[in-house]
């Protein structure tokens, strides 16, 4: 006697396949336009380092004890 396979449910898989690739396209296409801004970090870096820079202008560049 030859046992049965179990029906398949490739229909539900390839949907489900679809929509996974569809939704690995979409965060690709957001991260590579997100890529191109300037997060709260960044400025952050941004803001201490003008900080930083003035400071040792001010200074007559030179850094560390008189």
């Amino acid at each position: 006697m030859l046992a049965s396979t179990p029906p398949t449910s490739t229909g539900v898989f390839n949907r489900a396949l679809s929509s996974l690739a569809i939704a690995c396209i979409c965060k690709r296409y957001v991260w590579h336009q997100r890529r191109h801004q300037i997060n709260r970090r960044q400025r952050f870096h941004l803001v201490c380092d003008n900080v930083v820079r003035e400071a040792f202008s001010d200074a007559k560049q030179r850094y560390g004890a008189p």
